[in-house]
């Protein structure tokens, strides 16, 4: 059911940030200037990996994340993954 359809007539939604799952290491695949362009990227390392991709708008572009690891050593052997899969740009970020 849509917005409008429960009685909010001017209603319009409003995009924010996305909080990414907690941990503290997640590995930063790529980087897109479309939202559409970063899903259909997630989708097919979704297929690649058969695990959680998460889409992500950082500053001006939107991220292509996966992993949620609390030691960097998890996050390292999801990079080598990445490698072996072709993926070389891959790298860990870390939150504060």
């Amino acid at each position: 059911m849509a917005i409008r359809d429960k009685g909010y007539i001017e209603a319009f939604v409003v995009e924010s940030p996305i909080k990414p799952p907690a941990g503290r290491y997640r590995v930063q695949v790529s980087s897109h200037e479309t939202r559409k362009a970063a899903e259909k990227y997630a989708e097919t390392l979704r297929k690649k990996l058969e695990t959680k991709v998460i889409v992500l708008k950082l500053k001006e572009s939107w991220k292509v994340h996966t992993g949620n690891f609390n030691e960097k050593s998890q996050a390292d052997i999801l990079i080598e993954r990445l490698r072996s899969l072709g993926i070389e740009d891959a790298f860990i970020t870390e939150d504060n």
